[in-house]
């Protein structure tokens, strides 16, 4: 897992730099294949931004669905984004996974499929998504009703033609997806925001798993005692290695990016300089880690504002795997 270093902090209010996103609130955030572009999404602001390596803004996509005839999601909030080979999907909490062109034009749109193999035309919420080894498109969405949430993952071309449906069971509710080396794919969930904590609601399971590609459950990740999940959010893979970004439930406001291996050991953690983490992503090489990061308040001084946070790998620990725990 090597050792990690915070190198730099971008994207945030105090940032005075013309050319860099003032992130109102920082959401899911992937990288490009080659690691020249970063996209960020902006939850409050409405928009997605495309950046350079360095940070610096080549496009901003507003995310608004008026265009698409749905003006009770005008404008409304990007959840995540992955990056095509000439294109950008974006999902947001309409019906609709939207589809922009390199030059930030909005150029098509898709719908999800629930577990009964139709289109999603109302009711249902979309969240992660991930391009798998095979560059399909995976979607992670909720289906609402009257009475339940259910969670489940829709698979597309990147024309948008549906190919099949993973659907989730136990109280999974996706948040964000990620696919390893082996194209398995991992699944964060928790209880979002918007789903009312009432007793008609089935209980959302707080967990990260890994599936097969077929959706069987392979394996739950299985933090210690010290590191209890309690808001698994964004999660990425590189190589034989997994990052998720948590909130500690043992330890309240302690908030962090931990490492597990393909089968699901917990291995380390990689920092706890962050705030309230949302999205993580690493590199091809695994050499560099970016996480989007929101500030709550004065209760984590000193580990900055909400933003862009930038950690280099220095070296790799040969050692006992305890030697892990003390990386900050």
């Amino acid at each position: 897992m090597g050792t990690w270093e915070l190198t730099t902090h971008f994207a945030h209010q105090d940032d005075e730099s013309d050319d860099i996103p003032h992130l109102q609130q920082a959401g899911g955030i992937t990288i490009s294949q080659d690691g020249c572009q970063i996209a960020i999404s902006d939850i409050h602001a409405g928009y997605v931004n495309i950046c350079d390596d360095t940070g610096r803004i080549q496009l901003k996509l507003p995310i608004d669905n008026t265009a698409l005839r749905v003006p009770e999601f005008n404008r409304y909030s990007p959840h995540d984004i992955v990056i095509g080979y000439d294109r950008y999907f974006i999902t947001d909490y309409s019906c609709f996974v939207k589809v922009y062109n390199e030059k930030g034009s909005l150029m098509d749109k898709f719908q999800v499929a629930s577990q009964e193999n139709k289109l999603c035309t109302k009711d249902v919420r979309l969240s992660g998504i991930v391009i798998d080894k095979n560059g399909l498109v995976l979607v992670g969405a909720a289906l609402l009703s009257t009475s339940t949430y259910e969670g489940f993952i829709s698979k597309h071309t990147q024309t948008g033609t549906h190919i099949s449906t993973i659907t989730l069971t136990d109280g999974i509710l996706p948040q964000f997806l990620a696919v390893t080396s082996l194209n398995t794919i991992i699944v964060s969930s928790w209880s979002p925001p918007w789903m009312p904590n009432t007793s008609t609601k089935i209980a959302t399971k707080t967990t990260v798993q890994i599936l097969h590609e077929s959706g069987q459950l392979l394996q739950s990740l299985t933090p210690p005692q010290s590191v209890s999940f309690w808001r698994p959010t964004g999660v990425c893979c590189s190589g034989d290695l997994i990052f998720v970004a948590n909130d500690n439930q043992v330890t309240p406001y302690e908030y962090g990016v931990y490492c597990f291996s393909l089968s699901g050991e917990y291995l380390g953690c990689v920092t706890k300089k962050v705030i309230n983490p949302t999205g993580v992503v690493v590199t091809e090489d695994g050499n560099k880690l970016l996480v989007s990061q929101n500030e709550l308040g004065n209760h984590m001084a000193g580990c900055g504002l909400h933003g862009i946070k930038v950690f280099h790998r220095k070296q790799e620990i040969v050692g006992q795997k305890d030697d892990l725990t003390l990386l900050r």
